[in-house]
């Protein structure tokens, strides 16, 4: 009977013994799950911070980069009409197609471009022959100002009231600005 009391608590001893590292191994086996996946978080999370970090080089590298070119773009659209209306008359002079600027006026229109800019018109006319006042037309079309034709008007003028004037061109031009505009 000794012998069948010691085998029964071995039995339950083996049995406990038993559960107890069952326990141990499913213990083990949930810590390491939850080591797997705090490495996974921080994994993902490092991704993302490197992520953000190479998006944010990029942003800098780029306004860096584009510093030389939104200079030169600044100072193509801070044009006053003053300046304009010079460098138009000097463009026109010195290629045989004269131009007279004339009703300059800021444009009342609302603008559509970005915060800051705004916008004026004036009237340009050249006369000559064909040859010339088209000259004239593709120099103002070339402005090296944001700036567009609204309107051209050529006229075949009979009697010219200038020798070898037998056209004359007006062109309605609107330029886009950023620099301030007195009514």
């Amino acid at each position: 009977m000794h012998t069948s009391l010691n085998s029964t608590v071995t039995a339950w001893v083996a049995f406990l013994l038993a559960i107890v590292a069952w326990a141990g191994v499913v213990l083990f086996a949930f810590s390491i799950q939850t080591q797997e996946s705090d490495h996974t978080t921080h994994v993902q999370a490092a991704q993302a911070q490197t992520s953000q970090d190479s998006k944010l080089s990029y942003v800098h590298a780029l306004v860096t980069e584009s510093a030389g070119d939104r200079s030169e773009l600044d100072s193509l659209v801070n044009v006053d009409p003053a300046t304009l209306a010079d460098l138009v008359n000097t463009a026109g002079k010195s290629s045989g197609a004269a131009i007279q600027i004339s009703d300059a006026s800021s444009d009342n229109a609302p603008s559509t471009g970005a915060a800051g800019t705004q916008a004026f018109g004036f009237i340009a006319g050249s006369a000559g022959s064909f040859a010339t006042v088209m000259y004239a037309a593709q120099l103002l079309e070339t402005l090296p100002v944001p700036s567009s034709i609204q309107e051209i008007q050529l006229v075949h003028v009979t009697n010219p009231s200038t020798p070898g004037a037998t056209w004359q061109m007006n062109a309605q031009v609107r330029v886009i600005t950023a620099s301030a505009i007195s009514s």
